[in-house]
């Protein structure tokens, strides 16, 4: 049996600090930033996938739902907003920007995922050299 091992960290106490400073906090009262180690997060995330052997060949190309790696690289850390579910438009507007449509089966857009995280990151960014500026 293959056991796959990922690498996991905890955010250090003095950064979560800092994040939480400078971006305040949501509706729940947790920080509207975190910082995560890139294998720690993994998320549901649906397609056409090729599996291939150890020399790179393809053994088969599958449509399904697969728990995955949810940013890349993942061997370094990644700085997540919260962002309130309305601000993705309604669940309709939703389903309609992130599902595709493949022989008659529903899966998640992992592009349309990615672009919204590289949004968020960008944004966070910003915010984040703001406070470091200032």
């Amino acid at each position: 049996m293959i056991r796959v091992v990922r690498e996991t960290y905890e955010t250090p106490a003095d950064v979560a600090r800092e994040l939480a400073l400078a971006g305040g906090g949501n509706r729940f009262g947790e920080p509207n930033y975190r910082a995560v180690w890139g294998w720690s997060r993994l998320d549901w995330i649906g397609g056409k996938w090729e599996d291939r052997d150890d020399g790179g060949k393809l053994l088969r190309e599958v449509m399904e739902v697969r728990l995955e790696p949810k940013y890349a690289p993942h061997n370094r850390w990644h700085i997540e907003r919260w962002v309130p579910a309305e601000s993705y438009g309604s669940p309709e507007q939703w389903r309609a920007e992130t599902m595709k449509f493949k022989m008659g089966e529903t899966f998640r857009s992992r592009a349309i995922s990615i672009a919204r995280r590289i949004r968020a990151l960008l944004h966070a960014r910003r915010a984040a050299r703001r406070v470091l500026c200032n």
